[in-house]
């Protein structure tokens, strides 16, 4: 047993560490709130949730390399046997889970900037993890560092130890299945974890894959490892110059897509949703509480508070098969609820060639639309709070409920703001929509003004027009 003073040391820095952990995963910055050492001390934490083998996967980026070495000696050390499966996209480790039915780790954090680390786990069944981080963060934070592995032996049909190479023939060949699609598709996968996995799986469909970016980079070629409507230029170009039906980027580690049509605008998530609903007859659809109430217009809807973890749960509550986010991500029950970018860029590949029409022409239109996301950061919580009380307060028409956000509406109903507070810091996110550029433009700085926010108190982080697909700002048959 270490002595007193390096046991209350060590407590201490597990409470840290419980401070990062989030509903579904950990973040932060690298080597500065997350170091080596804690990394080691993590990994010995885990052992009691990961059992005796793990399947281990990273990004791209070189601290989730130094990071993913660090949890490792921690796993050794408490009895874990690992299993490197290399540079993947997060999906294909929970794929993997279900494949040799033993628990993985995904070091990534995601969309995050260059200079962070994060951990993703994954059950022996594939599922993302939400109660097992819950359980971790109070262990931590009551100083219980360690705990014996249960044992998890690889169940019969596994015949051989896992390894990368037979990951990845398996995974791949799981698109043999998928109706083969012959279109012409651009691919950027920002050189981050699908790089090589997206273009193969589009071409097992059929397709013919136009790339960009398509090597390894640790600084994702010095853009951000987020896929938005204003960095999407590249991929833009791609698509016109290859006279391409459709493209797709991916964000850092390949849990989330993001489409462009054949004139290079950005698809609208919901567009994406309603088509690949089709699989499923039209049924309802989960969907997070920032996805744009005329989606309720043309098929039933249940709500869910935003998060991979709510939208799961809400699945499996109501027995629905498909989900999705305003993020950019899709669930579906036989993916295992997880958010598969490669797996439905091929499905959207597939259903375009059944309707034997661009996926952008195979849905219901929405009429004239125009949505621009935009966060507010604040100092403090507290200093969140009193604004977003203040701007409600203010606001000419009654605010109303929605999840874990509120509506506001503009000049009748075809104008909202859903207003939302950030799970991990201290950020108002608010989605603007109406039917127009200008005036969508115009409502958000009204909303920016009601909440009085100056420079010293919010910075306005990300704003991006999200458009249904034509340079018109409509979605349209």
């Amino acid at each position: 047993m270490p002595p007193k003073g390096q046991r209350a040391n060590l407590s201490a820095r597990g409470r840290h560490i419980a401070q990062l952990i989030g509903s579904y995963d950990l973040r932060a910055r690298f080597p500065q709130d997350l170091n080596a050492d804690d990394g080691e001390l993590l990994g010995e934490s885990l052992a009691l949730l990961c059992g005796q083998r793990v399947l281990m996967g990273r990004d791209t980026r070189a601290e989730s390399r130094k990071f993913q070495s660090s949890l490792v000696s921690g796993l050794h050390a408490a009895g874990c046997e690992t299993f490197d499966m290399g540079i993947l996209p997060t999906p294909v480790i929970a794929y993997g889970c279900r494949l040799w039915g033993t628990t993985g780790l995904m070091v990534t954090p995601s969309h995050n900037p260059v200079g962070e680390v994060g951990l993703k786990g994954f059950s022996s069944t594939g599922e993302i993890w939400g109660n097992e981080w819950d359980l971790l963060r109070k262990r931590l934070r009551r100083g219980l560092l360690s705990g014996t592995t249960k044992p998890t032996p690889l169940p019969p049909d596994a015949k051989i130890p896992p390894t990368a190479i037979g990951l990845k023939k398996s995974y791949l060949g799981n698109f043999g299945r998928f109706q083969k699609s012959h279109l012409r598709v651009a691919v950027d996968p920002r050189g981050g974890a699908t790089v090589g996995w997206a273009s193969a799986a589009l071409r097992a469909v059929g397709a013919s894959v136009f790339t960009v970016n398509d090597r390894h980079s640790a600084n994702f070629f010095g853009e951000s490892p987020e896929p938005t409507h204003s960095n999407i230029e590249t991929l833009s170009t791609l698509v016109t110059k290859a006279r391409a039906d459709f493209g797709v980027t991916f964000d850092g580690d390949g849990d989330r897509v993001m489409f462009v049509n054949s004139l290079g605008d950005a698809v609208a998530p919901e567009v994406i949703a309603l088509l690949l609903n089709g699989e499923n007859d039209g049924s309802p659809i989960v969907a997070s509480s920032d996805v744009t109430s005329r989606l309720e217009d043309l098929t039933k809807v249940i709500r869910s508070p935003v998060g991979a973890r709510n939208i799961v749960h809400a699945m499996k509550k109501s027995g629905v098969k498909m989900g999705f986010e305003l993020s950019d991500h899709y669930y579906f029950q036989d993916a295992g609820f997880v958010s598969d970018g490669i797996g439905i860029a091929c499905r959207v590949g597939t259903l375009s060639a059944q309707n034997g029409a661009m996926f952008i022409d195979a849905t219901t239109s929405f009429g004239a639309w125009n949505r621009k996301m935009t966060s507010v950061s604040f100092s403090t919580k507290k200093a969140l709070s009193q604004r977003l009380a203040s701007l409600m307060q203010s606001w000419p028409s009654t605010a109303s409920k929605r999840q874990d956000g509120y509506i506001l509406r503009g000049r009748g109903d075809s104008e909202s703001v859903f207003c939302r507070v950030s799970n991990t810091e201290p950020k108002l996110r608010l989605v603007v929509e109406t039917e127009s550029r200008n005036r969508t433009t115009c409502l958000t700085r009204e909303v920016l003004a009601r909440l009085n926010a100056n420079q010293n108190e919010h910075d306005v982080t990300k704003g991006q027009n999200r458009l249904g697909g034509l340079r018109s700002s409509t979605i349209s048959k």
